[in-house]
């Protein structure tokens, strides 16, 4: 999955990018995240992890069953708010669905 995730053009919205593709038919949606160093220390990787599983969380109605997500968050994005956040990601996730 993930070398098939790797071959995917990323969809960005603000902050935020989404790689996605079809995994098995019916099966629930798996969500991973990529914070990379660039986004600062470990402390702050984490706290952003924690902000986009609950932005996630908040919007799971719009994932898509039979999809696997890679989510993470550009440089510039690592000093935006959970509301920043919170918007950006459904138009992110629209556009990763096509």
């Amino acid at each position: 999955m993930f070398a098939a995730l790797s071959g995917v053009r990323p969809r960005r919205d603000g902050p935020i990018w989404i790689r996605r593709v079809d995994t098995k038919h019916g099966a629930p949606p798996q969500v991973a995240y990529a914070i990379g160093r660039a986004n600062g220390n470990a402390v702050k990787r984490n706290r952003i992890r924690r902000q986009l599983r609950a932005v996630v969380r908040d919007h799971d109605s719009l994932l898509r069953p039979g999809s696997a997500y890679l989510i993470g968050l550009t440089r510039t994005g690592t000093g935006c708010s959970f509301e920043e956040l919170g918007t950006a990601f459904p138009r992110c996730l629209a556009a990763s669905h096509g």
